[in-house]
């Protein structure tokens, strides 16, 4: 039997909704902030920044963060401990002191979603919300909230130019 933490899952969701090769740490910070929209928004737009979009069909990796927290909340770690355990070096850390969050903020998991032979059983109501808060932050990010219209430019240029490099040293036509 393996047990999926629905944080970790719901961040792996919303970096695939953003087209993200990674989930990090401040993906599932993202996931799973309540009700403190400014957090939530700095923390999408630092993560559009730094973190490198998926070739079409790739599904998102976890960043080394992203494992060392879960393997602290698989040994019963709260999430707050477990991400402020990365250090005060680490960005995770740094957006919980930026924004004074505490483990208050976070969505509290009541129960673990275990996945059996029998298929996906977990508590729906929990789910749902982990469900709506990406929606959320989905809706958000297609709207624009976080890059202006001249970095979201920046990035495509950046992004076209950099495959168009791949191309040539790869030696096919650009």
């Amino acid at each position: 039997m393996k047990h999926l933490i629905p944080e970790i899952v719901a961040a792996r969701s919303l970096a695939e909704d953003l087209g993200h090769a990674y989930y990090t740490i401040e993906h599932l910070l993202a996931a799973v902030i309540v009700d403190n929209d400014f957090a939530q928004q700095d923390l999408l737009g630092f993560v559009n920044l730094h973190t490198p979009l998926a070739e079409p069909g790739d599904i998102a990796m976890p960043t080394l963060g992203v494992q060392r927290v879960a393997k602290r909340l698989a040994h019963g770690d709260n999430l707050f401990d477990a991400i402020m355990a990365e250090g005060d070096e680490a960005h995770g850390p740094h957006f919980i002191k930026k924004h004074d969050l505490t483990q208050k903020d976070f969505l509290v998991r009541q129960n673990e979603a275990v996945l059996t032979s029998e298929g996906n059983v977990t508590d729906s109501a929990y789910d749902e919300f982990l469900a709506q808060k990406v929606n959320a932050a989905r809706t958000s990010f297609a709207e624009g909230k976080f890059l202006t219209a001249e970095q979201v430019e920046s990035k495509m240029l950046e992004k076209k130019q950099s495959l168009k490099n791949r191309d040539s040293s790869n030696g096919e036509p650009a």
